[in-house]
């Protein structure tokens, strides 16, 4: 094909038919034009491809994502609320004062020295970020709440702080107050008579006994409400997330 031409515009050009030649050149200007409008065209369709199709991979990991965190924070949300009943029934039981209650009360507080605390499934959020890969996700709305989730779980410092003051406050003082007794040692399976006993009414008037479950049942409190309010957000996401998959297995 390019002989041709070549051989037309020799021709034209011998031949002095100015006007035929601007003519063709018109032709081949535009022909040249359509060529590269043609071919962009192909590389943008064949780039649009990929992008989905890397969108879709994403969509399918955070997927993935948000649904361990959903199960995570469920267990969470579940073992602080647990805690809470225990506390309470742990008070109601020093009212009483009975002694026969003292096995009970070891039995229900096994979760108070428990420290809970959050990791997010955050490693598809971590890839997507360092390779530059989130404007895929085309949903705006979609791709800026996973932003704000992210940008909100981990960077949640009471999680840490109150781990902290667990395991340096309350789990040492819990296991001096009930284990460093007759009955403590009895309910593992050992005896020492020369530990001092333990009673309802020790426990009920010991100060620092009383701190550390007023201070767990705060920390209970505080972490299974801002995990309730993780998990909401998390669990649209989710829904979100999923709707979005759908829609794009149907285009």
């Amino acid at each position: 094909m390019p002989k041709v031409f070549r051989k037309f515009r020799k021709g034209v050009l011998n031949e002095g038919r100015l006007g035929k030649y601007l003519l063709y050149a018109i032709g081949e200007i535009i022909l040249v034009v359509v060529g590269i409008l043609i071919a962009l065209q192909i590389s943008k369709y064949n780039t649009t491809v990929k992008e989905r199709k890397e969108e879709y991979r994403l969509l399918q990991k955070f997927s993935a994502d948000f649904r361990q965190d959903s199960l995570s924070l469920t267990y969470l949300i579940g073992s602080e609320r647990e805690v809470l009943q225990s506390i309470d029934s742990i008070f109601r039981i020093f009212e009483t004062g009975d002694d026969r209650y003292l096995s009970t009360i070891a039995q229900i507080s096994q979760k108070i020295p428990n420290s809970n605390i959050f990791f997010t499934e955050a490693g598809t959020f971590e890839e997507a970020i360092a390779a530059g890969k989130m404007d895929f996700i085309v949903n705006d709305t979609l791709r800026e709440a996973i932003f704000n989730y992210y940008g909100e779980v981990r960077v949640n410092l009471s999680d840490a702080i109150f781990d902290k003051y667990q395991t340096g406050e309350i789990v040492p003082t819990f296991f001096e107050t009930m284990f460093q007794t007759q009955q403590g040692m009895s309910f593992i399976g050992l005896q020492n008579p020369y530990l001092p006993k333990l009673s309802i009414k020790n426990l009920y008037q010991n100060p620092e006994f009383n701190k550390i479950l007023a201070w767990r049942k705060i920390i209970a409190g505080y972490s299974s409400g801002t995990w309730e309010q993780y998990l909401a957000n998390c669990s649209k996401i989710l829904q979100e997330v999923n709707a979005e998959i759908e829609r794009s297995t149907n285009d």
